[in-house]
């Protein structure tokens, strides 16, 4: 039986019993110990089993054939474990010899007797041959030809601070006593540094005389020619020893160091240094080499081994999260990733195909058994192993030998009696969706009735308040120096300081305040850190125009995250508007514009010298109160009120001018008339038709700069390949020891750097326009949501769906942009808010590169129209939640001083026609009501005249 991984099944396969026998004699050749009634059983209720097999988990267990404990209060590992003909019998039968970090040393032969039942017995006394204490903590064992005088084998026992060499030979007893085993020291060698791992191989290429390497604490190789110390060397850049293994093909170590696996040549090593210490008494000296070849890992190796072949022997590498498999050259034969934790393996070839066979022992007591990457078995074992390998012995060849932490010592084999046990199926229940939503409710409950009585969630009233201070006034001493952008010069441009105070009742750590403000404005400083505020701090920067670009905003926002008296962790926030001389100043007014937008209100007009007293510093006055604004960046709005009727007109020959000025205006408007006695609330209005048209051609302008931009990067992409193509055929004509002609590479490569900077000059061109696009995109877009909400008398809940969907924010980004997000959102409230019965006439759209704008203009057409034709928009279909009241915001969150900033005006109401001259019913504008006269007024505005405007 194969057993799948879950995700590639749904049930277990139907189980073939031929091949469920041929594939078990694959990986063990011991005792069969399965029933052919058995298997039958198994087969007819594995057909019904609803479940998955997980590739971690197994239906079988492994049979133990025999299993011991090696004392008590012992502990052992990887390297505790060594399965050999230690004692050199002629039978050839394999012997289990274990050590302990308690330095006790012990062979077995296991000898099963099978019992009547068809089980096999337990331990016996005489299957342990050996056992003694030696006065040092056993690290690492090994088994080999390691005496110069023998062929046979001999045990090296490897210490922290020594290296012994022992035989062990059979003594044949007496008529009354058995036969009995000796252990004899043959040689030993005292180690000058700590031992970690003992590697035995017939280094240098000469058999029948096989040598020792002990890897140290501090990553020296020690090599003894058995009796006689050969010579040592430190391998470079080690800092903590990995597991190593010998690959007698190439004659190489290869070691494990860090993330990177490096091979070294025996030869290399030995021919490093003349200056080898003949006593291994002596300090051993070594000098440093380099690998022959290196493999980045990625993963921490657990542990390395060898499976030699006649073609190539094959260095499998366990990581905690990789099998890596290298051939003997560090090319990657195969990697296999796990999802489960590993703790040791082994590996061989398979006898009759040469299949390379994986045994891997998880942390959950599994152990799988793989074809290279293919998951061909899994058993459970019954603890898990810290080392596991394969025995011979007399009967049975190829047994599994595991070793635990704690002592416990198995010999088993893979058993095919399966667990007879089967789930039930369960029976579907159809989902109450009611039931559902009032445990949901009542879950929601006991999370916020919970979370009132943690620590730190308690009320805090007025801990902390922040507060943010901008002057409206601009000094001559506040104006910087003329700047130059994109080989232009602008300015001189003001700035502006703008104080933050925090203010506390308690004492508050870890404050870091942040400012913000949108582009092209810029601050001098953004990030503010306080270690600990008692009773207030302040923080000051400066605010500048960066760039001669339209404003989207003039709002500054200002961020405090601290951790309040209880040590929770609290977010403050505090916004206020910056003054329009920022960004612009004031000049002659414009007869002509492009672009014109008409405001009507219901109060008698107030004169621009009022209402704009920053940009008239200098009393000067214009015909008819006409005023000029323009902008750093050159453009200019002009501002005309009407003599006969309660209106104002803007005109700019680019659109988004226009939206700074007209929200200055409201914004400005509203501001005056609060304190009116009359107790009349004031109306903006619109009336017009929407600038659509003039609004399609700055989208048209964005997207433009968009798809150019990334022409231009595929474009440096390409020249970045051509440049590399070109060096590298030039640094191979210039490496081959044969001179050949560059045949005019050198002419190439450097045009193509030529190339290559040119392009990027155009890339940063282009991407200045992009980012100056996205501001008049943005600005623009604003600009179109504040002459909706002047024309219509929509509900707040319903203004703000319109503006999250038909976003004014435009990100710096030429993928995934403005326009493929504001699409989505469109086709969404045409298909589900603006009317019913739409669904099918728009298809699925999916969030993907435009390649042109046509349809995104349709549907903004077409969404604009409905609400200009007071479609409602149906909120309760689409999730939006409608519930949220500013009134009842936790002052845990925002104390005393501290309010959410709503960057819309209220919403008006439509003002009546009654209130309206007769000539402005149908919306249309006398031109005479606007001509230029020569007037004077006087410069008063007393709500804004020497203060400091403080939220």
């Amino acid at each position: 039986m194969i057993v799948h991984d879950a995700h590639n099944i749904s049930h277990i396969p139907r189980i073939n019993e031929q091949k469920l026998l041929a594939e078990r004699r694959l990986f063990s050749s011991g005792p069969l110990s399965i029933k052919k009634n058995q298997i039958k059983n198994f087969v007819k209720k594995s057909e019904q089993l609803p479940f998955c097999v997980v590739s971690e988990m197994s239906l079988f267990k492994s049979c133990d054939w025999w299993t011991t404990s090696c004392g008590a209060d012992e502990e052992f590992d990887k390297g505790c474990l060594v399965v050999a003909n230690v004692d050199n019998s002629p039978e050839k039968c394999d012997k289990i010899i274990t050590g302990s970090h308690s330095g006790v040393l012990r062979i077995y032969k296991p000898q099963p007797v099978k019992q009547e039942d068809g089980t096999y017995s337990s331990f016996r006394a005489e299957d342990l041959l050996l056992e003694t204490q030696l006065k040092h903590p056993i690290i690492h064992l090994g088994v080999g030809a390691l005496s110069s005088t023998s062929p046979l084998l001999h045990l090296a026992v490897l210490q922290p601070f020594k290296l012994s060499v022992f035989a062990v030979s059979a003594v044949q007893g007496s008529v009354e006593h058995g036969t009995q085993f000796k252990l004899s020291l043959i040689y030993e060698h005292n180690l000058q540094r700590h031992a970690f791992s003992l590697i035995i191989g017939y280094f240098g290429g000469i058999h029948g005389k096989e040598m020792m390497c002990i890897q140290c604490l501090d990553g020296t190789l020690c090599f003894f020619e058995q009796e006689r110390f050969s010579f040592s060397r430190f391998l470079p850049k080690s800092l903590i020893p990995g597991p190593v293994c010998y690959v007698p093909k190439t004659d190489s170590f290869v070691t494990v160091n860090g993330l990177t696996v490096e091979s070294y040549r025996f030869q290399s090593l030995a021919s490093a240094s003349d200056e080898n210490s003949e006593g291994e008494n002596v300090v051993f000296k070594g000098k440093k080499v380099a690998p022959e070849w290196t493999y980045i890992l990625a993963d921490s190796a657990l542990d390395i081994t060898m499976v030699d072949d006649k073609t190539s022997p094959t260095i499998a590498i366990l990581g905690e999260r990789l099998l890596t498999a290298l051939n003997s050259h560090g090319s990657m034969k195969f990697c296999k990733k796990f999802s489960f934790t590993p703790r040791c393996f082994t590996c061989y070839r398979e006898e009759h195909h040469g299949f390379l066979i994986l045994l891997i022992v998880t942390s959950n007591q599994t152990l799988l058994i793989y074809n290279e990457t293919q998951l061909k078995w899994a058993v459970q074992l019954m603890f898990p192993p810290v080392c596991i390998s394969r025995a011979f012995f007399t009967d049975i060849k190829g047994i599994l030998t595991l070793l635990s932490e704690e002592g416990n010592l198995a010999c088993c084999y893979l058993g095919t009696e399966p667990s007879l046990f089967v789930s039930p199926l369960s029976e579907p229940q159809e989902i109450d969706f009611k039931l559902a939503e009032q445990e949901m409710e009542k879950l929601k409950k006991i999370i916020k009735s919970s979370n009132q009585n943690l620590l730190g969630t308690q009320k805090l009233g007025n801990e902390i308040s922040l507060s943010i201070t901008v002057s409206h006034h601009i000094n001559p001493s506040d104006i910087n120096e003329s700047r130059e952008y994109s080989g232009k010069t602008f300015g001189p441009v003001p700035f502006i300081p703008v104080k933050v105070n925090l203010k506390c009742r308690s004492v508050v750590h870890d404050v870091r305040l942040m400012i913000h403000v949108e582009p092209p404005l810029k601050v001098s400083q953004n990030v503010f850190v306080f270690g600990s505020v008692m009773d207030g701090s302040q923080a000051v920067a400066n605010i500048s125009l960066e760039s001669p670009f339209i404003p989207a905003s003039l709002k500054v926002i200002a961020h405090a995250v601290y951790t309040n008296s209880y040590g929770a962790p609290r977010i403050v926030d505090a916004a206020t508007f910056l003054p329009l001389n920022i960004v612009a100043k004031s000049c002659p007014p414009v007869k002509e514009g492009e672009t014109k937008i008409t405001i009507e209100i219901n109060k008698k007009p107030l004169l621009l010298n009022e209402l704009f007293p920053d940009l008239c510093v200098d009393g000067t006055s214009y015909p008819g109160g006409a005023m000029g604004i323009e902008y750093y960046s050159g453009h200019i709005v002009t501002i005309m009120p009407s003599k006969t009727a309660q209106r104002y007109r803007l005109q700019s020959d680019q659109l988004p001018a226009l939206w700074l000025a007209v929200s200055e205006l409201v914004r400005r408007l509203q501001h005056k008339f609060r304190k009116e006695a009359d107790n009349v609330k004031l109306i903006c209005n619109f009336t017009a038709p929407l600038p659509l048209q003039e609004y399609f051609k700055v989208i048209e302008e964005h997207f433009t700069n968009r798809q150019v931009i990334q022409e231009v990067e595929d474009l440096i992409a390409h020249r970045a390949l051509q440049f590399r193509v070109v060096q590298k055929r030039l640094l191979t004509k210039l490496k081959d020891s044969t001179p050949s002609p560059l045949n005019n590479l050198d002419t190439l490569l450097e045009a193509t750097h030529r190339q290559i900077m040119s392009v990027t000059e155009t890339m940063d061109r282009h991407l200045k326009a992009l980012e100056s696009s996205c501001c008049a995109l943005s600005a623009s877009t604003n600009l179109i949501l504040l002459l909706i909400k002047l024309s219509m008398n929509m509900k707040e809940d319903e203004w703000i769906f319109l503006s999250a969907c038909f976003s004014p924010v435009v990100n710096f980004d030429s993928h995934q942009g403005w326009e493929e997000k504001v699409n989505i959102a469109l086709i969404y409230l045409l298909k589900h808010c603006l009317g019913k019965g739409d669904e099918t006439k728009f298809p699925e759209a999916k969030l993907e590169p435009l390649k042109d704008i046509t349809k995104l203009k349709k549907h903004i057409s077409l969404v604009l129209d409905k609400i200009m034709k007071n479609t409602p928009l149906e909120l309760s279909g689409c999730g939006y939640d409608t519930r949220f009241n500013e009134n009842e915001v936790d002052d845990m969150v925002l104390p005393e001083g501290c309010k959410y900033v709503d960057n819309t005006t209220p919403r008006p109401v439509s003002a009546s026609q009654s209130n309206l001259p007769e000539d402005a019913s149908n919306g249309n504008i006398v031109e005479s009501e606007y001509q230029l006269q020569d007037e004077e007024f006087p410069n008063t505005f007393d709500d804004m005249e020497e203060e400091e405007m403080i939220i």
